[in-house]
């Protein structure tokens, strides 16, 4: 689902299935119109998703607390600028339960599938 919110959205209150997948005009704002622009920092951001994703289980999984929060706010902060809204919320939960050292398993599952939607809704607005 592409769709637009506007910029100024409280996203403390919306629930990440409640967010778009994709939010094309959001970047297009933070971009000044550019579409070049837009269109380089998405293909950035897609390059490097899938090896930080990969990155953030590993550190997970050895327990590195201190590097895995890091990354995770990286992501976070990458995800809402391009416009990933769901996967912007996802990495914010994702945060927070590497915060209070909850298992991250189920959210990372959640997260590798909204990885793959956002590919799809990714490839269909930019086709």
């Amino acid at each position: 689902m592409v769709a637009e919110m506007n910029v100024d959205t409280d996203w403390s209150i919306i629930t990440w299935q409640d967010a778009p997948v994709f939010d094309y005009l959001r970047l297009l704002q933070r971009m000044l119109g550019d579409e070049q622009v837009a269109r380089k920092i998405i293909e950035i951001y897609w390059s490097r998703l899938p090896g930080q994703l990969e990155q953030v289980k590993e550190l997970a999984a050895a327990d590195r607390q201190g590097e895995l929060l890091r990354l995770v706010h990286t992501i976070k902060g990458s995800s809402g600028t391009v416009g990933a809204m769901q996967l912007f919320l996802l990495f914010k939960e994702l945060e927070r339960a590497a915060q209070r050292k909850e298992p991250l398993q189920a959210l990372l599952k959640t997260i590798d599938k909204q990885v793959q939607e956002f590919e799809i809704v990714l490839r269909r607005a930019l086709s």
